[in-house]
């Protein structure tokens, strides 16, 4: 989903149903505004239904819908009361707001998919390929903050069982079809077996794997497979290492597939 583009979408959609609904003589101007902002937030809430985009992609299109009818409202007033062209002051105000608008906007997209290429050529130091973006390794949403700590508590146990892992064939541009395998040693160098080793696959900031891949142990501490990916761009790959039913190591890594 294309946050700009829902934005962009939402307020020509205002424009247009505030422009119908002053055809209607009898519709008062705040009921305009108030019922073109409401529409199409509903409209963009229909949208979304089982493609969640995150609590702050949600507020930031309520806070400019309802701005965007507000401003539409007093542009209104204005000219009804005032012929003539627009004081300075509203011309302010308004630039103020579309401007805070398309600022947010930009950062939010930096935030999630890193600076445009053509940008961060630009800007950034160095001549190899830049990813800015970068999308955690904790789902985003209101469980955060017990999901860190759940982070936090896999990485010191990893510590503790001082394991060395390995992992062959996960480079960071990928392949459609890559033979993955990864090799496990505990502190004194012995293989460690009897692990239950898989991959997930899911795309940065999304709350769902789309594939899990199992990893077949082939030799005493070392789990392979092939791991498909069904389309370019840019993945989340997550290695789970599993003993005693219970998840020992988590380890994720970020891919482009060309």
């Amino acid at each position: 989903m294309n946050t700009l583009a829902t934005l962009l979408g939402g307020l020509l959609l205002i424009l247009v149903l505030y422009s119908v609904l002053g055809w209607m003589q009898r519709v008062p101007v705040a009921l305009r505004a108030v019922l073109a902002s409401s529409l199409s937030l509903l409209a963009y809430f229909v949208f979304i239904v089982g493609r969640w985009p995150g609590l702050d992609v949600v507020a930031m299109h309520i806070s400019v819908f309802l701005v965007a009818g507000l401003l539409l409202y007093m542009f209104s007033q204005y000219r009804s009361r005032r012929a003539g062209r627009l004081h300075w002051a509203p011309k302010i105000l308004i630039g103020f707001f579309v401007l805070l608008a398309v600022i947010n906007t930009f950062l939010l997209y930096i935030a999630t998919r890193g600076l445009p290429p053509a940008i961060a050529h630009l800007w950034l130091p160095g001549s190899s390929p830049v990813n800015s973006g970068f999308s955690g390794v904790v789902e985003h949403g209101q469980d955060a903050a017990k999901a860190v700590s759940s982070e936090l508590n896999r990485s010191y146990s990893a510590a503790q069982l001082g394991w060395r892992i390995r992992i062959d064939g996960l480079l960071q541009t990928a392949q459609a079809h890559q033979l993955i395998t990864v090799k496990v040693v505990d502190r004194t160098g012995l293989p460690v077996s009897g692990l239950q080793a898989e991959l997930q696959l899911m795309r940065p900031g999304a709350s769902h794997p789309e594939s899990r891949i199992h990893l077949i142990p082939k030799a005493a501490g070392e789990y392979s497979n092939v791991l498909d990916f069904p389309a370019s761009g840019r993945w989340l790959v997550d290695l789970l290492l599993t003993q005693d039913a219970r998840i020992a190591y988590r380890e994720s890594r970020e891919v482009t597939l060309p």
